[in-house]
């Protein structure tokens, strides 16, 4: 090409794909210029008009990331490999310009959903304390005082999982008439890369006593690119899409889909049980996406202190799949942006300590200093006062519930087993379901999918669940 494209040119070019059709797969290892130059148009395109955080980051930072891909897509000269050792090879090259983006999430994910490795960041307060052969780990300190919850990694687990660390959480910590077996809680989630949010979710309402918030609110961007993700996410139907395709007037500003801002009126802590005790959370900076979840779980719980480092801050920025192409290569495009307090964003800066370790492993220093940091928690406990009255909401769609309603949209699992699933996860909420995630897809249309299919097994949702990634988030 003798002729330079401006940012605004390479999106204008770029035709996207059916975001319902399967792509077929190419076995090819090599990209032409011409097909390097369409899919960067493609993910240049999807990423300024659709990432639901695109225009709330400074000019600076996306004229960088425009800037990046200016270059790299006029100087395509000859055809790449698509991956290689000395990383340059096409996506790695495309995942070094989605670094200059504020979004932890954002990267390439070639084959299966496995991410490009980055750069480590060392942490300098230890890693978790969990056996590395488990999931997590539960046990007694050693004055048999306080128990300590180590969650490794949650990546792999399924529902029966997730069920089963609830269970052994609540044994461990309660009685059978609810009050508390131990003084205190550790809670170590250092290093955990993320995973499903759901286990965290469940361990956070046990603990809150009441349901709890991911975020103060999540926003979709309203273009024609962000349906286009969403639909190929299943967060949006076909027949929604479709519609929205033909009539809707898009404004190209965020809006808000969930919203917890009054959640500490709605749903205070305690009002339903809860673990009334101190709570002290480790965390480090490779504690991301899901991992980071209880840190915004439990904010409201008055007995929480979060010691060791900032956590990576990777969770802003909320993506279900990766839109995936021919070259069986995705890149995980945030849908929706998450506010955490008061309008602010903690991606990159992740979230803030109340007990800083730096240069010591945080449990050993917690260890040490159990008595201060309890008797602090305390004093926040016994000056808690539940409000007056509370208007306990179950009638709003929720963070997670985005899972379900992916699942039903694609037309995986049949509704009544996922309907199972989710008494499972949260008994005493089947009005929920019917309500507000089984009347999301359209019902012809998914019976349509549905009965192409055999009648899939417990365990078999179980393991199509555990591929959706909330919080990978």
């Amino acid at each position: 090409m003798s002729e330079k494209s401006t940012f605004e040119q390479i999106i204008d070019s770029a035709v996207l794909p059916n975001p319902t059709e399967k792509t077929e797969k190419t076995d090819r290892k090599i990209i032409t210029p011409d097909e390097q130059r369409q899919e960067l148009a493609q993910i240049a395109r999807l990423i300024s008009k659709g990432h639901a955080g695109y225009t709330l980051w400074d000019k600076e930072t996306t004229d960088k990331f425009e800037t990046a891909i200016v270059e790299l897509y006029n100087n395509i000269s000859e055809p790449l490999d698509l991956k290689n050792a000395r990383k340059d090879g096409f996506y790695n090259k495309v995942d070094a310009a989605l670094q200059t983006l504020p979004d932890e999430h954002l990267k390439v994910s070639p084959g299966k959903g496995n991410l490009i490795p980055r750069e480590p960041n060392p942490t300098e307060v230890g890693k978790n304390s969990c056996d590395q052969e488990k999931p997590w780990e539960i046990k007694l300190s050693e004055n048999g005082k306080s128990s300590i919850l180590a969650i490794n990694d949650l990546g792999s687990t399924g529902p029966k999982d997730w069920i089963e660390l609830r269970n052994q959480v609540r044994n461990t910590l309660f009685n059978e008439d609810g009050t508390e077996k131990v003084d205190s809680l550790i809670i170590d989630v250092r290093s955990n890369p993320g995973g499903p949010s759901i286990p965290y979710e469940l361990i956070g309402q046990m603990l809150y006593g009441n349901e709890v918030a991911p975020f103060e609110k999540m926003s979709y961007r309203d273009t024609p690119e962000n349906d286009y993700l969403r639909c190929a996410n299943g967060e949006m139907s076909v027949e929604e899409y479709t519609q929205r395709q033909k009539g809707h007037k898009y404004t190209g500003k965020l809006v808000t889909v969930c919203d917890y801002s009054d959640h500490e009126q709605e749903f205070p802590p305690f009002a339903n049980g809860g673990f009334k005790r101190p709570v002290t959370l480790l965390t480090n900076r490779e504690t991301a996406s899901a991992g980071e979840s209880l840190c915004q779980y439990l904010k409201g719980h008055p007995g929480l202190t979060i010691a060791g480092e900032n956590t990576s801050g990777c969770y802003a920025e909320n993506s279900g799949d990766c839109v995936r192409n021919q070259f069986d290569y995705g890149i995980k495009i945030a849908t929706g942006h998450c506010f955490v307090k008061e309008g602010h964003s903690c991606e990159r800066t992740g979230f803030a300590v109340d007990f800083k370790t730096k240069g010591q492993d945080a449990l050993k220093a917690v260890t040490e200093n159990q008595s201060e940091i309890n008797a602090a928690a305390q004093k926040r406990l016994d000056a808690y006062i539940p409000p007056q009255t509370t208007n306990n909401r179950n009638d709003r769609l929720a963070f997670n519930d985005m899972m379900f309603i992916r699942e039903l949209n694609k037309g995986n699992v049949k509704k009544e087993d996922i309907q199972n699933l989710f008494r499972m996860l949260y008994p005493g909420k089947e009005k929920k379901f019917d309500t507000l995630i089984s009347s999301k897809p359209n019902k012809e249309s998914l019976q349509t999918k549905i009965t192409k299919n055999a009648r899939k097994s417990s365990s078999e949702v179980c393991s199509i669940i555990t591929q959706t990634k909330n919080r990978e988030r």
